[in-house]
């Protein structure tokens, strides 16, 4: 993870319940298991940071360590990927269950690519790992929602990852 943070930071306060239900592939909530849905709990996300002393830290210095003069493509996908991997691991974004098992997936099964699009937007997309399926998460700029972006804010970002999820699934937004 970089700079080291995420992860360090996520194994003193996730409690190990948390921590092997995020690793390991544990059965969901009945609703959740239902609808096939990825949910995000800005609560959780709330908590967490709460607890972690992190709601006066910046993205881009949690997950890079230091602000880069430019950022790349590369960096943007780090940050995205281990914010979602922390949502995941806390408990504020639940993975929907598999179609054919009753497991839920887990952040290695997502892969995230930021890219420019016609209109000179960075568009953030989400895939799953082992397939070419992808799907633009909601077009938005992530130099909007990533850079400069205190902690407690990614809770738009979160969502929208979430939402994500739900249209590699489902097809909608």
């Amino acid at each position: 993870m970089g700079s080291g943070q995420g992860k360090s930071r996520r194994g003193q306060v996730v409690s190990p319940r948390l921590e092997a239900q995020a690793s390991t592939r544990t059965p969901v909530p009945a609703a959740q298991r239902r609808n096939h849905l990825a949910v995000f709990q800005e609560q959780k996300w709330a908590e967490f940071l709460k607890k972690s002393d992190l709601e006066g830290t910046t993205i881009i210095k949690y997950y890079l360590g230091s602000v880069p003069k430019t950022l790349v493509e590369a960096d943007y996908e780090k940050m995205i990927t281990e914010l979602f991997a922390d949502a995941v691991t806390v408990g504020a974004i639940l993975l929907p269950v598999q179609y054919r098992h009753p497991a839920p997936y887990t952040v290695e099964d997502f892969v995230f690519t930021v890219s420019p699009d016609d209109l000179g937007t960075t568009t953030l997309a989400i895939r799953f790992k082992d397939k070419t399926l992808w799907k633009p998460i909601a077009r938005f700029n992530v130099n909007s929602y990533l850079k400069g972006v205190l902690m407690p804010v990614a809770t738009y970002t979160l969502s929208e990852v979430a939402r994500g999820v739900n249209q590699l699934f489902h097809g909608y937004a």
